[in-house]
């Protein structure tokens, strides 16, 4: 410590060293005044918590994501998980960022957002519940299983290994408790075709699961906003995507397009990880709108701006074992689809792919056709139809012989 004090003593000086030192100050009274709060507060909520969750079945997420961060696939198994009569959801929130509560807080239908330091309490709560189950979506949270009772595990794996760990140093530990984890949980979901290969031989039981789409929600309609009414004039037509904007974006593509047809107006809506946008050029093109990420209950607002959805990333090992959930969510909005060529874009007919930037071209101008395209809009939402959350949370117990 004297060593490391020195050093920021000698780098950033008197000034800079001592607001690091006061900020450490204050993060430990910090982490003091959460402990004696959690400690008066817990026995009030931690008996209400204990009634509600008796003789019903609970369903523990562990933390791999704060409930108030991107609405993701963990969110929407929660949910419905949540919806159902004999079933309560405990969310546990590792707590970096955007979450702020102290104990517990019910954040939706049968749904409590839990501090994950309070795991090793949580057998305290359950101890009258029917029975556990615990779904680990991050093998990187998967070490708290051991903190607390679980009678049946579900193990989602729904990113490829390398992506979920690529900031990990340490990637063959990883990787070995990935392989113990397939081989202890009762059931491992995969959701592509890549990852289903991968672990079938590895897994207890392993099943092919997608991603899927609120379909009320995105089937809905939804009023333009204003603004982007007023910047949409003029063009021919509105390309839009949402989501990170990352290297697997595929720049290329969406520059020489947007520079081709000054006409057609690109719609970007997301948070920017990375440089790669800036270097791309992308973002100073006069065509292109950049939004950063909105939160998920108004997506629909800047959906219906749009003609045309997109997905267009590029084709690697990353890309291959996707399963986009904004794929889906595009299907219920019911507007024309145009992805690259992923291979979980493959199984449905409603999407058009292409594989070159000059292909992309092409298929927008097919794409604006189907527009009013009766039959492409019912393909549409027959395959959204087919692809929704509560079909997957039935699916999972159906595996698990609870359904």
């Amino acid at each position: 410590m004297f060593k490391k004090g020195c050093y920021y003593l000698k780098e950033r000086g008197l000034w800079k060293t001592a607001g690091l030192v006061f900020r450490f100050l204050l993060d430990g009274i910090h982490v003091l005044f959460f402990a004696a709060v959690f400690a008066l507060l817990m026995p009030f909520r931690q008996k209400k918590l204990r009634a509600e969750l008796a003789g019903r079945r609970v369903v523990v997420f562990t933390p791999t994501v704060e409930w108030n961060y991107l609405y993701q696939r963990a969110h929407q198994m929660a949910a419905c998980y949540g919806a159902r009569e004999d079933t309560r959801v405990l969310f546990l929130s590792p707590q970096r960022r955007y979450d702020h509560f102290f104990c517990c807080k019910q954040v939706g239908k049968g749904i409590y957002a839990i501090n994950a330091r309070a795991a090793k309490r949580l057998d305290s709560l359950t101890g009258d519940a029917a029975q556990v189950i615990s779904c680990v979506y991050n093998i990187t949270s998967a070490e708290c299983l051991s903190l607390y009772r679980s009678d049946r595990i579900i193990y989602e794996y729904v990113d490829d290994l390398r992506f979920i760990v690529s900031k990990a140093d340490n990637f063959e530990y990883y990787e070995k408790k990935h392989r113990e984890l397939l081989a202890r949980a009762d059931l491992s979901v995969a959701t592509a075709n890549a990852l289903y290969e991968e672990i079938r031989p590895l897994a207890k039981q392993a099943v092919l699961l997608p991603n899927a789409v609120d379909y009320d929600y995105f089937s809905a309609p939804a009023e333009e906003l204003p603004e982007l009414r007023e910047k949409r004039a003029g063009y021919r037509c509105v390309l839009a995507y949402y989501g990170a904007l990352a290297s697997w974006f595929d720049y290329e593509a969406v520059r020489r397009s947007a520079e081709d047809h000054p006409d057609w107006m690109w719609l970007l809506i997301g948070a920017v990880i990375g440089d790669d946008l800036e270097r791309s050029g992308v973002a100073a093109l006069p065509n292109v709108t950049l939004v950063p990420a909105v939160p998920y209950r108004k997506l629909t607002a800047y959906i219906a701006s749009a003609d045309i959805l997109t997905i267009p990333f590029v084709i690697n090992d990353t890309t291959r074992a996707t399963s986009p959930i904004k794929l889906f969510e595009y299907m219920a909005a019911q507007r024309p689809i145009i992805t690259s060529d992923m291979p979980e874009c493959r199984k449905y007919r409603s999407v058009l792919r292409y594989r070159s930037p000059e292909e992309l071209e092409e298929l927008v101008q097919k794409a604006l056709e189907l527009r009013g395209d009766a039959e492409y809009l019912e393909t549409e939402r027959r395959e959204a139809l087919e692809n929704t959350w509560e079909a997957r949370c039935r699916d999972e117990l159906r595996a698990l012989g609870m359904e």
